[in-house]
């Protein structure tokens, strides 16, 4: 199933290790844009995802130096180009502006979807999947892959003019609903600091080679109209009543500002 990426300028993100993609290439070509971006130019990315599809949203931060350069070419050359055949395909990218919660720092968001699980469980069972990676570990200093299979179609618009936060929540296993809980009651005063919610997943799995804290609880991404304004969350009547139920819920929380990377002046 090929998705419907809207791009209404080319996506071209430009590395300090002067790699660059465009997400009108192919994959691997656009998995060369896993570093830093200095700078790139796009007005608008929307993905038109399916049911059954596993969307994996992939933080990074690319190490340097040549010998890491060369490792990431070869897994763009043998474990993408697999993962391309199974009809794994790129979506796009986005920024991430700085970490606000949390020890990892990666730097981009990378996101990519398998056609279904099967698609999936095959990449993972290639006998090379040890050699993959190795090469994840030697290639970037950071590479986390949130991978969640779709239960419903959906439209993931990113606008340049609007900030986004992605939250990763791992709760303990019997207070998830009160994180949920958390989340449904603190909504009520979103039009208040400008904030949506633009999704919210469960059924995470994480694989990652230097963070071993198991699978989050959930993944959430809002959508803020102007800047991302947590005082001005904290204020609100809904979040003094329900962030009683964050507290017991959460044993871990990383969250990330993230944007659309805009022309460059």
């Amino acid at each position: 199933m090929k998705f419907s990426i809207r791009l209404l300028t080319s996506v071209c993100l430009v590395s300090t290790l002067a790699l660059s993609a465009c997400a009108g290439v192919t994959q691997t070509k656009a998995l060369n844009s896993l570093s830093v971006a200095s700078s790139a130019a796009t007005e608008s990315l929307t993905l038109d995802l399916k049911a059954g599809q596993v969307l994996q949203l992939v933080l990074v931060r690319t190490k340097e130096g040549d010998q890491a350069k060369a490792v990431r070419q070869r897994y763009f050359q043998t474990a993408i180009a697999y993962a391309e055949s199974l009809g794994d395909e790129f979506l796009g990218s986005l920024r991430i502006k700085n970490t606000l919660i949390g020890e990892n720092k990666p730097s981009v968001i990378a996101m990519y979807a398998f056609p279904n699980e099967a698609a999936q469980r095959t990449f993972q069972a290639s006998p090379d999947w040890s050699d993959y990676k190795r090469m994840r570990k030697e290639g970037w200093d950071e590479l986390h892959v949130f991978s969640t299979t779709l239960t419903s179609d959906m439209q993931l618009k990113f606008d340049p003019s609007k900030n986004y936060t992605l939250a990763a929540a791992w709760t303990q296993p019997d207070t998830l609903e009160d994180y949920q809980r958390y989340l449904n009651g603190i909504e009520a005063d979103f039009d208040e600091i400008g904030a949506r919610y633009l999704a919210k997943f469960t059924g995470i799995n994480l694989q990652s080679q230097t963070d071993d804290g198991g699978d989050p609880s959930q993944l959430t991404l809002v959508e803020w109209s102007g800047e991302v304004d947590l005082k001005g969350l904290q204020q609100t009547a809904s979040y003094k009543e329900n962030s009683k139920y964050f507290r017991k819920a959460i044993t871990r929380f990383d969250f990330y500002s993230i944007t659309v990377p805009k022309q460059p002046s």
